[in-house]
């Protein structure tokens, strides 16, 4: 049986020492941490046999030896704490068993495209037709923000209004396929343009990039600001990637391992 607490007496020696209670219960012992014991945690570099234990989707970021990249979902995310957990959840994320599906059911993008396209030079010019109004709706599609669902409506309804149009009923664009047209032709040839024509001209131009997080995750888009004579001030996002380190240190190591992807001179930065 437990006996109670038994309050402990105060003698005061003084008239300045009293309080109001005469008796007062002793403090409880407070446990203290040894920080003596507390060793920094190591940060996980990328492994390039993870690729071989867990598939072609997971490759390095050149420029974060930190993060790992998918492929197949465009992600970068950092492994620097969880390692091989943070590859591990990914690879059991609904993004990128979906993406495994339809690279599965819709194969290469090259399945998309006729293969006899150029065979006779007398049927050459109608594929051309077919393939540079795929890209028009394509474009149009990204410029105006419109959902790639929509296309799957869309071709249906044109071949109805121009059935008598040939190129209008060769046509075959669903959002897989657009998909692929924007991220594998049109991004990557919109991304070189903006550099040949900084390295062409030897143009100055400004860096501008900010934070954006979500949940764990740290975003930074990298955006380079020039002017050209033909159509002033331009605007470019080259680059979108993870960095967990947001220091001043790790920005500017990974804003300078993007310019050097990109082969753009850093002494042509003007702030």
């Amino acid at each position: 049986m437990n006996t109670p607490h038994t309050p402990i007496k105060r003698n005061f020696n003084s008239e300045t020492d009293q309080i109001d209670s005469e008796y007062v219960t002793p403090k409880k012992c407070l446990k203290t941490k040894d920080t003596t014991k507390q060793k920094n945690k190591r940060m996980q570099k990328y492994k390039s046999q993870w690729e071989i234990e867990h598939g072609d989707w997971l490759i390095n970021d050149p420029q974060n030896e930190y993060n790992g990249k998918c492929k197949l979902c465009g992600i970068t995310f950092t492994i620097a704490s969880a390692g091989i957990g943070q590859v591990k959840q990914h690879l059991q994320t609904k993004q990128l068993k979906s993406k495994y599906e339809t690279r599965r059911t819709s194969g290469l993008l090259e399945k998309f495209l006729d293969s006899s396209s150029a065979s006779t030079s007398s049927r050459c010019s109608d594929k051309e037709n077919v393939v540079a109004s795929e890209l028009a709706l394509t474009y149009h599609t990204v410029k105006h923000n419109l959902s790639y669902n929509s296309m799957d409506c869309t071709i249906k309804l044109n071949k109805i209004i121009y059935a008598n149009s040939p190129t209008a009923n060769a046509i075959h664009l669903a959002r897989t396929k657009m998909e692929a047209l924007v991220t594998e032709v049109l991004g990557l040839y919109s991304l070189q343009n903006v550099i040949d024509a900084v390295n062409t001209d030897n143009l100055f131009y400004c860096l501008q990039t900010d934070a954006s997080n979500k949940k764990n995750i740290r975003l930074f888009p990298l955006v380079i600001q020039y002017f050209t004579a033909k159509n002033g001030i331009e605007n470019k996002l080259i680059d979108f990637y993870e960095n967990s380190n947001e220091s001043a240190d790790g920005m500017f190591e990974a804003i300078q391992k993007s310019l050097e992807q990109y082969k753009l001179s850093f002494h042509n930065v003007s702030g």
